[in-house]
């Protein structure tokens, strides 16, 4: 069935799904130090996606990036892999959406696993038969919870961060610049960065709603150089608020983020603070899950229409809704949340489930940085509406900078869990290293069993199009 796309996604829109992705206020309590490392991997990582997402903004987003780049197997790979993350993920915030959803109500229930599992599955079926009804109201839940959960939130964090400041309260954060260049040059720092990833990543993640972007050429770049900027500036001042009152030395990398939370907000006499940073706190957290829920099955609904899946897996409904997907989706996450919160000492798995994410993503981000060079010289006569300036100079210092980090975040993840848990890195490189590896060749072993029947006709007759289009501007500029 031919699926009708709803009314287009305006600017302001786009600008608010992507603060509602980059924009977790659940790591800003372990931000520290580490967050201004992260600046060498996110400001590529927007500029690159900004041409790219302008350039090629067929549905599929990042699919469709490294398609024309090294064809379909290492595309597949790559929205395979952002897809799996995802799924790992996806248990960590409702897990945390239930404790802290209990503090509102009855503190102890947080601490039961059948309040627990019957919460997080109530939620996550929810999420997903809401999304059934279509981009506009998934972009309606991210505007509203991007407005509050996180803005909002933002706002209030950073005022009262002042307001401690100007009060004379003593400062429980100073800053010295010898002490930044050491925590700059402390590998440790680059290690438990892969920890607080997820605060820099998924820039990339609304390009995989192409088809609902009204004028993507121009509007992508714009989205992305109001958002980001946006973003960032609330995690590092938000940061900065919550260590002047809390400080660095106070906070544990196994503690609840909530718990951090409440010690800022108590630490100020205004009766109800908490309780209401709380709700928009669960809010942003939410908004932030929700974002992410719908956007990387895009990339599998890509791979199946372009004939790499059985047809049953690209069933959508008239709202364009991959129904089939979510479904499987919905029910894998379903069984990793209830092995997440069945699995004792979960606290202490975290990290290296952190670890494992961060690393698959970057993976995804390694094929990126290097597409986007290879794009450069494979398809120079294409239009690009927004093009990192430079040349090719401009070109291999903003994705080789990208790549470079990611490489090294990637290696020192294999660190994290012996920094923070005090384990030897031997004992968990073998099991990274084939669980990785198992990953990565999953989607060449599917390929095995690909058939021609697989691929979708709608799908031909689009490639044709964008074939005939890429050939006129060619012609146009001179190409041929």
């Amino acid at each position: 069935m031919k699926a009708r796309f709803p009314r287009r996604l305006s600017l302001i829109a786009l600008i608010l799904t992507n603060i509602a992705i980059l924009g977790n206020v659940n790591n800003w309590p372990i931000f520290g130090s580490s967050g201004i490392l992260s600046l060498f991997f996110f400001i590529p990582s927007i500029l690159v996606t900004a041409e790219l997402a302008s350039t090629w903004h067929q549905e599929g987003g990042l699919y469709m990036w490294v398609k024309k780049a090294f064809g379909h197997r290492a595309a597949f790979t790559a929205a395979w892999l952002i897809w799996l993350q995802a799924m790992f993920w996806f248990p960590l915030p409702l897990v945390i959406l239930a404790s802290s959803s209990a503090l509102l109500f009855h503190s102890s229930w947080g601490n039961h696993t059948f309040y627990q599992l019957i919460f997080v599955l109530v939620l996550l079926w929810i999420t997903t038969f809401v999304f059934f009804q279509g981009i506009r109201v998934h972009s309606r839940i991210n505007a509203f919870g991007a407005l509050f959960g996180i803005l909002l939130m933002g706002v209030l964090t950073i005022t009262f961060g002042i307001i401690w400041i100007l009060k004379g309260y003593p400062l429980a954060f100073t800053f010295s610049f010898d002490g930044f260049m050491r925590d700059i040059g402390n590998v440790k720092n680059w290690s438990i960065l892969s920890g607080i990833m997820t605060t820099v990543v998924g820039i990339e993640m609304s390009a995989f709603h192409a088809p609902s972007v009204k004028n993507p050429q121009k509007n992508y770049p714009r989205a992305a150089f109001i958002s980001s900027p946006i973003s960032y500036t609330l995690a590092f001042f938000g940061t900065l608020a919550i260590l002047s009152v809390v400080g660095q030395s106070s906070i544990s990398l196994f503690q609840n983020d909530v718990d951090v939370l409440q010690i800022f907000f108590n630490s100020f006499p205004i009766p109800g603070l908490f309780p209401f940073a709380l709700v928009l706190f669960i809010i942003g957290l939410y908004v932030e899950m929700n974002a992410w829920y719908a956007a990387p099955i895009k990339g599998i609904l890509a791979i199946a229409n372009h004939g790499d899946l059985p047809p049953v897996f690209r069933h959508t409904n008239s709202r364009g809704m991959p129904t089939t997907l979510m479904i499987l989706q919905a029910l894998i996450v379903s069984v990793l949340s209830i092995l997440y919160i069945l699995f004792p000492n979960v606290n202490y798995i975290y990290w290296i489930f952190i670890a494992f994410v961060i690393m698959l993503y970057l993976i995804v981000y390694l094929i990126i940085f290097a597409a986007v060079i290879k794009l450069r010289y494979s398809n120079p006569h294409v239009n690009r509406p927004y093009q990192i300036p430079g040349g090719k100079i401009g070109i291999w210092l903003i994705a080789g900078l990208g790549f470079t980090t990611s490489l090294a975040i990637f290696i020192l993840s294999f660190l994290l869990p012996e920094y923070v848990l005090n384990f030897s890195s031997l004992i968990y490189f073998p099991w990274f290293v084939l669980g990785l590896s198992l990953f990565c060749l999953l989607p060449q072993f599917i390929l095995l069993f690909k058939k021609a029947s697989w691929k979708s006709e709608l799908v031909e007759e689009i490639e044709t199009q964008v074939t005939f289009q890429a050939c006129k501007l060619r012609q146009e500029s001179g190409g041929l």
